[in-house]
């Protein structure tokens, strides 16, 4: 769908998952529930002066689910369907209708995603895509992959969800242990792109409904370490969101913040789902995360060195679940412990796209903290170009200006 503008972007991406999980719940197609819900977003977006509704949300469930019967009746489709009356869109459903009750029906997008019969390959694409209404653009951005490729393996997963009869519905308790892993990695994807920007709407748009994905699979998996591990990191990384900017929007490090701008709610809460995760003795990755992110704020609150403790984790984290953003953490770790020259060197051992912003970052701090200023400049002048964020361009643009004086 083509944009309308930024509010209508926030609105379609604060609403999506539980409207679509809703007319999947009614038994309503994939295909079918999309096509009817952007339609109905439209609608609803470009006539919403004159129509001055109570509940937008409502509106638009109620519209959409009227297309998909039309839909239905013109393929002569006979399977059971809740009629819907035609009066018009202020009808008593819209009147009726509670936010709240849609919140239900959101993992059955993300587990219908997940079903076995999908290549894992492209699971979580799906989830991304249809579980929080994320353009091909943003799934490529986020993943690093060309939007084509995303594209035609998303068309892919869907025509097999529509040959292969998938039932939106969530699996059983037996089945669930079978699926969550790829939930859990699609909820991560979208925990990283909430953290991109910490000040954007939309990035605390998404960190909202990032909070409650991660609670409900914890909630629904009990005995998954992993899902306890995965809440745990989100509750401890959202809990210093507030302490990232000051109050002119300025970014601040970790070793900068104030902990008083912490919520320290959320941090006991994250703490709590990690102890109830590191009782299974099933370390995995998000326990690991989390475990490093406890350590961070626990040095930062008492102000005693852990860098050990930190770079025995990373240096686990990186052996078991090699990715960029564990080889920057550790190279990082290494630089407190063991210097700017070791890391630096570690730095170089990992091959980084190009466009990874944080390489270029910690590159820079590094080939500063070694002297070798006309390396840093050009390093810190890369992370600057590739910086979308006005508060990180600022805090580059104050670091080249450091090296300039």
């Amino acid at each position: 769908m083509q944009k309308l503008s930024p509010e209508f972007d926030r609105f379609l991406r604060e609403s999506y998952a539980r409207l679509l999980g809703q007319l999947l719940a009614k038994g309503f197609p994939l295909a079918d529930s999309e096509d009817a819900l952007l339609e109905a977003f439209r609608r609803y977006w470009e006539q919403k002066t004159d129509l001055e509704v109570a509940q937008p949300e409502a509106w638009v469930l109620t519209v959409a689910r009227r297309l998909c019967i039309d839909s239905a009746r013109k393929r002569k489709h006979n399977a059971p369907l809740e009629e819907i009356s035609e009066t018009s869109a202020s009808d008593t459903a819209m009147e009726t209708f509670e936010p709240d009750e849609l919140a239900d029906e959101r993992l059955r997008v993300f587990f219908l995603a997940a079903h076995p019969a999908i290549d894992p390959a492209i699971q979580t694409l799906l989830m991304l895509q249809i579980g929080c209404g994320l353009s091909v653009a943003e799934v490529s951005t986020l993943l690093l992959e060309p939007a084509e490729t995303v594209s035609q393996r998303i068309v892919r997963a869907k025509r097999k969800i529509k040959e292969a009869g998938i039932e939106p519905v969530l699996p059983a308790p037996n089945e669930v242990n079978a699926r969550v892993g790829t939930v859990l990695t699609a909820v991560y994807a979208l925990l990283l792109l909430s953290q991109d920007r910490p000040h954007s709407e939309d990035q605390i748009s998404l960190a909202g409904e990032v909070m409650w994905l991660a609670k409900a699979l914890a909630e629904l998996c009990p005995d998954d370490p992993e899902a306890l591990g995965l809440h745990s990191l989100v509750c401890l990384l959202e809990s210093r969101r507030r302490a990232r900017r000051t109050s002119s929007g300025v970014f601040l490090a970790l070793a900068d913040q104030k902990e008083t701008d912490w919520d320290w709610q959320l941090i006991a809460e994250g703490e709590a789902s990690l102890r109830k995760a590191s009782a299974f003795a099933r370390l995995g990755r998000f326990q690991l995360e989390a475990a490093i992110q406890s350590v961070m704020v626990a040095e930062k609150a008492t102000g005693e060195s852990r860098a050990p403790i930190v770079l025995r984790l990373y240096t686990e984290l990186h052996r078991k679940f090699p990715t960029a953003g564990s080889h920057l953490g550790l190279v990082e770790a290494s630089w407190r412990n063991l210097g700017p020259e070791l890391a630096l060197k570690e730095l170089g051992e990992y091959s980084f796209s190009t466009e990874y912003l944080p390489y270029w970052a910690l590159k820079a701090h590094l080939e500063r903290e070694m002297g070798l200023s006309v390396p840093a400049k050009e390093s810190f002048e890369t992370a600057f170009r590739l910086a979308r964020d006005n508060a990180n361009r600022e805090y580059l643009k104050a670091q080249i200006d450091r090296l300039d004086a």
